[in-house]
């Protein structure tokens, strides 16, 4: 037995990619949008032009359509548990009847090596509106500290002014 298999990449994250190996997930684990945005962007004509519209029959399209609701909320978002029990249970699909339609179901979906699988096109979505939830985040948060500062320099302010009226005025003596 020969021992020519290159070893090399002992780092999942950073082994080229190959039969043997998943990929590393399509998405930061930091991208969760549940509690932010409860709204899924749904393109329509990217998604009536797709392939998947084509082959899939309605009741794949609903099983899959329940899977991309449930990926937008999972952290990271846009996966999904790689676990064919819970992805029947989750599309509404009976478990003997999954493996002939996971296929269909999970047309798009990739599996990457921390077990999950990731849909391309919900990871994209989800990293533009994380990105843009970030921004405005950082936004409000400059607006703060502007409000905070403009209070405390109106503070300064009118501490100065009482400081100076306080130096201004003579002393009283106490007596009438």
């Amino acid at each position: 037995m020969t021992n020519d298999i290159n070893r090399s990449h002992h780092d999942r994250e950073h082994a080229p990619p190959g039969p043997h190996i998943l990929p590393a997930p399509l998405i930061s684990k930091e991208v969760y949008l549940r509690d932010k945005c409860k709204w899924l962007p749904l393109d329509t004509d990217r998604l009536a032009r797709s392939i998947f519209v084509r082959i899939a029959n309605n009741e794949q399209l609903g099983a899959a359509f329940r899977l991309w609701l449930l990926a937008w909320g999972e952290r990271p978002a846009g996966s999904l548990p790689n676990d064919d029990r819970w992805l029947s249970d989750a599309a509404k699909i009976a478990h003997q009847r999954w493996s002939s339609e996971a296929e269909f179901v999970l047309h798009g979906f990739v599996a990457c090596h921390d077990g999950r699988l990731y849909h391309p096109v919900i990871c994209e979505m989800a990293q533009k509106r994380f990105d843009q939830l970030k921004g405005r985040q950082r936004g409000a948060a400059l607006s703060r500290q502007r409000q905070q500062a403009k209070r405390e320099n109106r503070r300064n302010k009118r501490m100065s002014e009482v400081r100076k009226m306080a130096l201004a005025t003579p002393p009283h003596s106490g007596l009438p």
